[in-house]
């Protein structure tokens, strides 16, 4: 307890004496350390620099292929813009742990996150209909006043979704309503990922071993 209260207060001093950008700085390391799990005597009071209540509502998302499934976290203190997070391929879709774990974390800094369930991802599908409901489910981010003020909102893309996100983002009607996008842990070569789920050939690396595909 004493070395937290040290802790605190060397990030006090720093605020003091470095001003908000040292506050900013020491929440970004909180989300960090929240986002990865961390804990110890230093980590913890990091950790709870940002540690407001967040509700979550599940709700529907009309794309031109029908609905889906989104999942609103609300913080109790909104301070940045709605993020629409999607994750990536996963047969759990916006039920997927680390999913719903990053889309916490996010919100308890203050940050309203969507997450939107996209069907094809969801059965390991790779079709145009993918970046269809991605834009889709930005313009209904947009379109809700209560999670997008002014109509703009930040795109969050996870693994595969990445890629996407950046491609969606990029399309006419959405562009100038999106702040930025993010691909988080996307590919870096998309003929090489797609050659791989279609066939399940690999650049093949020393001690790395390739596992085929799922298939369903």
């Amino acid at each position: 307890m004493r070395l937290r209260r040290i802790l605190l207060l060397v990030v006090l001093v720093a605020v003091i004496f470095l001003g908000p950008a040292a506050l900013g700085h020491a929440r970004s390391a909180g989300f960090v350390i929240r986002a990865a799990g961390m804990h110890g005597w230093w980590a913890d009071p990091l950790a709870s620099l940002q540690s407001g209540a967040v509700t979550t509502e599940d709700t529907t998302i009309e794309v031109r292929a029908g609905r889906i499934r989104g999942r609103i976290y609300r913080p109790a203190s909104v301070k940045r813009r709605t993020i629409l997070l999607t994750g990536g391929v996963h047969a759990k879709g916006i039920d997927e742990p680390r999913l719903m774990k990053l889309a916490r974390d996010l919100a308890v800094a203050g940050t309203p996150v969507v997450t939107a369930e996209i069907d094809d991802l969801l059965h390991y599908r790779i079709t145009p209909k993918l970046t269809d409901a991605l834009e889709d489910a930005i313009l209904w981010v947009g379109a809700e006043r209560a999670l997008a003020p002014d109509g703009r909102l930040g795109v969050i893309g996870i693994s595969f979704a990445g890629g996407l996100s950046i491609v969606a983002t990029g399309r006419p009607s959405i562009r100038d309503k999106v702040a930025y996008v993010v691909s988080f842990g996307g590919h870096g070569d998309l003929g090489r990922v797609l050659t791989y789920l279609a066939t399940g050939e690999a650049v093949q690396a020393p001690g790395v071993v390739t596992h085929p595909p799922r298939k369903f």
